[in-house]
């Protein structure tokens, strides 16, 4: 009977983790259906055809714009499609990606990215011109 219930648990926190509706249907769905965006993030690609991105072939405009723009449940999606592993390769490879400084600590927060490494992106002289445009 209490194995029953932690299984009934299990499923429901499963259920709670990811948050963007659609990401269970897709599961269940054919390979089109599976590499279709969710509904809930339209609004992060306005400059987009929506209905024609695809999880596979667009996959980094999908992460940049996610982790760029992206609130907590489009965050929790793209985590559980991706992977932690593959969200850290890809802020690496692009240095950061261009993200603030508050993104790139947060994400250093929750990926477990080093300390040094997220602090040199910050600190590059590439970001300075792009992050001190309205200092002064």
């Amino acid at each position: 009977m209490s194995e029953e219930r932690e299984s009934a648990g299990r499923t429901a926190l499963k259920r709670k983790t990811s948050p963007v509706a659609g990401d269970r249907e897709a599961a269940a769905g054919s390979p089109d259906t599976d590499s279709r965006l969710p509904r809930e993030l339209k609004p992060l690609f306005s400059d987009y055809s929506f209905g024609r991105l695809r999880w596979d072939r667009d996959r980094d405009l999908v992460i940049g714009r996610v982790l760029g723009s992206g609130g907590l449940d489009a965050f929790s999606w793209l985590r559980n499609r991706a992977g932690d592993g593959a969200l850290r390769d890809w802020l690496t490879q692009r240095n950061g990606g261009g993200l603030s400084p508050q993104r790139l600590r947060f994400l250093e927060l929750v990926l477990g990215l080093p300390h040094r490494q997220v602090s040199s992106w910050i600190q590059s002289d590439s970001r300075k011109v792009w992050d001190e445009r309205t200092v002064k």
